[in-house]
């Protein structure tokens, strides 16, 4: 059989409070110090008063629980406990003076701190172990709920960044689809490459190059295209003259060249494929065709393969941008 005895009661726990307040009550002159001067000459004890009939009005409440064998409610006393702690930290955080003052407070502090976790003398085993084992359960749950927390915590900053991500890609991809129509339409796109670097996209050179005049369009390279071929072939054809027939002293007088697809690799055979590639579309086609051609016929067709490049390179490089923005 259990020997029921009073808890750690109001003897020693009333004891400690009334200590405190003996204390602070014999340290007049340094609180005088210590408090605004309204309340200087005349210290005002009512809040640790009442926090000590409190505790000892807990402590009763405890002791009759105790006394019945039933699991302690620590809830309430701990309370008063944290209301009166708080009132007493101002006292023990103040500037003291001497040493020992602000070691007696700080003493009396950590007694009132342990009270909070220790069972009142007297409880049963078996209150004891429901009562650890219930603070066991708290501290599982918290760690629990911490856990979770957290885990939510990191999922939400995993979606934010997610949301940006996108968000910043469908920026790119809107300022890309108007830099593309831009080198549709030849006009300058120097803006869209400045947002796409500000969203942290790496523009080619070979797309931010010509971005402040842009590129010359498709039907521009068509128009200029068969102006460029005469000069070309006629400059091969002067090269080249003294060695042909009547046929080419005729076509170099009068200026003839084929104007549809022929087979071969003179000059006039070539420009008629780079000529039917360019009105498809296919610039790098034709420029392929070109390759080929004598230097004295490249060079009248320079200006036209400059501008026949920059506008290829740019409309490639566009292109792999926009597949690496949705590859993302």
């Amino acid at each position: 059989m259990v020997e029921k005895r009073s808890g750690f009661g109001s003897a020693v726990l009333g004891g400690a409070v009334a200590a405190v307040i003996g204390f602070v009550a014999g340290q007049g002159g340094w609180l005088d110090s210590v408090l605004p001067a309204s309340m200087r000459g005349g210290v005002d004890l009512t809040a640790l008063e009442t926090g000590q009939a409190e505790l000892e009005a807990a402590l009763a409440a405890l002791k009759e629980q105790v006394e019945a064998n039933q699991v302690p409610d620590l809830g309430p006393l701990a309370s008063r406990i944290d209301t009166l702690a708080a009132d007493i930290e101002p006292l023990k955080n103040a500037p003291a003076p001497d040493a020992g003052l602000r070691a007696d407070l700080d003493a009396l502090a950590a007694r009132l701190s342990a009270v909070e976790t220790r069972p009142p003398e007297g409880t049963s085993p078996e209150a004891v172990a429901a009562f650890e084992t219930e603070l066991a359960k708290l501290q599982e749950s918290l760690a629990a709920q911490r856990s979770e927390v957290e885990q939510m915590l990191a999922e939400a900053q995993a979606m934010d960044a997610a949301s940006a991500e996108a968000a910043r890609i469908a920026s790119a991809q809107t300022q890309l689809a108007q830099l593309r129509s831009a080198l549709d339409s030849g006009n300058s796109y120097a803006a869209n490459v400045q947002e796409l670097s500000n969203l942290g996209v790496d523009v080619p050179a070979a797309l931010s190059g010509p971005a402040d005049s842009g590129v010359a369009t498709i039907s521009s390279l068509r128009d200029s295209f068969a102006p460029a071929a005469r000069d070309a072939l006629a400059a091969a054809r002067e090269e080249t003259k003294g060695s042909g027939g009547l046929l080419d002293y005729v076509n170099r007088h009068l200026g003839a060249r084929s104007v549809t697809p022929q087979e071969g690799d003179g000059p006039d055979a070539v420009l008629s494929r780079a000529e039917a590639a360019v009105a498809a579309g296919k610039l790098q086609e034709a420029l392929n065709e070109l390759s080929v051609l004598p230097e004295t016929a490249r060079a009248a067709l320079s200006n036209w393969e400059a501008a026949a490049n920059a506008r290829a390179a740019a409309v490639t490089a566009a292109a792999e941008l926009a597949q690496s923005l949705q590859a993302k």
